[in-house]
């Protein structure tokens, strides 16, 4: 039974050795890459907190200028203020995704190693049993009671054991091993779904910075630099809120029967999208606003290029077809159930005064005249000539 002996020894040292070189294996070269790509997370890390904690202070100087008397120097302080805010977000950003990026090579690394480890935990399995195969006739019995003497049974009965014990490691390790793998392709996943956001969040950013870089030029060439000219530029802008709002009241209760008699839909109070090819710039109420300090934004911008044609989003009547210093050349159509909407900034009118004007029909063209950064078209919905949010009422 000497050759049983020989056996078991073989493959307690066929375990030993290949689960010491499958650990061995899994810590080679990509170690170092590892290590590098982590200790390059952690810089973009601290760079990500140097960069919140300016932004924090751009925020307080941001109130500490909204606390202040109304001005044109406080008005270009809260621009700059809010551009400098803006650039600094793109920044954080930009390294969001870069640090996303690295995070995701790392995984990949990662992944990539644990796969590598759980093939070696498999040969060393697949070694162990094919021995056992090929020593298949030895059984515990025949170590028993084929052994010269009960010392070399205890001996061999041990070899067993650890054998045993060597085999339920490997397979416990392998099992490990898997969990962690399916772990770190979840987490990828995950990275590559934030990622993506992080990308669209950076378009965004990117559109507010232009906008605020954009007010900061109307701003000086409307005013001149010039305080009084500010204080006229308030003035005109209020007055013409006001001449909307009382043109709405006196028209809107006269028309309204003949509005919702025409309507094919029979209900002009659903509108839809004036335009066909746009991209939102600025939402109802926009936080980000440049001149939300001279005065709320009352409607939807909807960038387009210059001579889009812009649509009637209901049927109704023109109530004003002119130029003015806020919204430049606009229009005013009255519709059913004391709504009306308002188009900003056109570039040409092709309405007049009392026209009807039906769902789709175009009534003018994408411009930039006016209180404006840029061709676009400004968008409102009035309800009893207050401005209210136009996503309450805009259908496809």
């Amino acid at each position: 039974m000497k050759n049983v002996g020989r056996a078991l020894v073989w493959l307690v040292i066929l375990t030993n050795v290949l689960f010491v070189q499958n650990l061995s294996y899994a810590q080679e070269a990509t170690d170092e890459e590892i290590n590098r790509l982590k200790d390059e997370v952690i810089e973009r890390e601290a760079r990500t907190l140097q960069i919140n904690e300016k932004i924090g202070e751009y925020d307080a100087l941001i109130q500490e200028k909204e606390n202040e008397v109304d001005s044109l120097q406080r008005e270009a302080a809260l621009i700059e203020n809010f551009i400098a805010k803006a650039q600094l977000d793109l920044e954080l950003t930009e390294l969001e995704i870069d640090t996303a990026d690295q995070q995701i090579r790392l995984l990949d690394l990662e992944i990539a190693q644990e796969t590598s480890s759980l093939e070696r935990k498999r040969e060393v399995l697949k070694h162990v049993i094919r021995t056992m195969a090929r020593e298949g006739d030895v059984s515990p019995m025949e170590i028993v009671f084929g052994s010269s003497s009960f010392s070399d049974m205890l001996e061999d009965l041990q070899r067993l054991d650890a054998i045993n014990k060597n085999l339920t490691a490997t397979l416990a390790e392998t099992r490990q091993t898997r969990e962690k793998l399916d772990e770190k392709r979840t987490a990828k996943n995950e990275k590559r779904t934030a990622l993506k956001e992080l990308k669209d969040e950076l378009e965004t950013k990117m559109a507010v910075l232009d906008l605020q870089q954009e007010a900061k030029s109307l701003l000086a060439y409307e005013t001149g630099q010039s305080e009084e000219a500010y204080r006229k530029l308030v003035q005109e802008l209020n007055q013409e809120q006001e001449y909307i709002e009382q043109e709405l009241i006196s028209i809107q209760k006269a028309i309204d029967q003949k509005i919702v008699d025409s309507d094919l839909l029979g209900d002009s109070s659903l509108l839809t999208w004036p335009l066909t090819n746009y991209r939102i710039t600025v939402l109802f109420h926009d936080p980000t606003y440049p001149f939300r300090y001279l005065f709320e934004h009352s409607g939807l911008d909807l960038a387009a290029p210059a001579g889009t044609p812009i649509k009637s989003a209901a049927p109704g009547y023109v109530a004003v077809a002119r130029t003015g210093r806020m919204y430049g050349n606009y229009v005013m159509v009255i519709h059913g159930n004391g709504i009306a909407t308002l188009y900003a900034h056109l570039s040409r009118i092709d309405v007049v005064v009392d026209e009807f004007v039906g769902r789709g029909e175009v009534i003018g063209l994408v411009g930039s005249t006016g209180f404006s950064t840029g061709p676009h078209l400004h968008f409102e919905v009035r309800v009893d000539g207050i401005p209210v949010d136009p996503f309450g009422y805009l259908v496809d």
